[in-house]
C-alpha cells in the first residue's frame, strides 16, 4: 500500500529544506511542486498527505487548491480522504481556526521546530493513514466473503438441484 506526500510551495529554499527534513527521517514516497499546475497533475490515487503553503505567489490561493484536493478525492472515491497540512509563515490564530475549521492542520514555518513538527505530522498521519486503509481493506474482504456466502445459485446451478429422474 502506497502512501504517498506532495508538497506547494512558490519558495524554493522553503520546498529543499522541507526535502531534506525528509531525507533525512526516511520519509521516501514525497514529491515537491513550486507550481500549482504541476501539484493538481500529480494528484493520483496514492497521494494521502498534502501539504499547501498559505500564501501562494501569483498562483490559486490555498483554499481554491484545497477545494481541489477535496474535489478530487470525491473524485477518484477515496474511503480516506487525503490529509491536508496549511504551512505558512504568519502566527495567524484566524488562519488556523480557519484552516481547522476546513478540515486541515496548520503550522507556523517562523515557528521553533517548525520541520521536525511538519516530519512528525507527516509520519503521524503515514500511520493513521495505513490503520484506516487496512481497516477499510479488511472490511471490505468480510464483505465479499459474506457476499459469496449469500450468494444465491445461479439458474443453470438451480435447475440441476431438488431434481430426482
Amino acid at each position: 500500500m502506497k502512501i504517498l506526500t506532495i508538497a506547494l510551495d512558490d519558495d524554493a529554499d522553503d520546498l529543499f529544506l522541507i526535502g531534506k527534513c525528509f531525507n533525512e527521517a526516511g520519509i521516501e514516497d514525497f514529491s515537491l511542486f513550486s507550481e500549482t499546475k504541476d501539484f493538481l497533475k500529480n494528484l493520483t490515487k496514492d497521494v494521502r498527505i498534502v501539504i499547501i503553503d498559505h500564501h501562494l505567489n501569483g498562483q490559486q490561493t490555498c483554499v481554491e487548491v484545497m477545494q481541489k484536493v477535496k474535489d478530487n478525492d470525491r473524485a477518484l472515491e477515496k474511503l480516506i480522504p487525503t490529509k491536508i497540512i496549511i504551512i505558512s509563515g504568519q502566527n495567524r490564530p484566524d488562519l488556523m481556526k480557519f484552516y481547522s475549521t476546513a478540515g486541515a492542520d496548520y503550522l507556523n514555518k517562523n515557528e521553533e521546530g517548525f520541520y521536525d513538527m511538519l516530519v512528525h505530522f507527516v509520519q503521524k498521519n503515514y500511520a493513521d493513514i495505513e490503520f484506516k486503509l487496512d481497516m477499510a481493506y479488511r472490511q471490505l474482504a468480510r464483505m465479499e466473503e459474506t457476499y459469496e456466502l449469500l450468494k444465491l445459485p445461479s439458474k443453470d446451478e438451480h435447475q440441476g438441484m431438488g431434481t430426482n429422474s
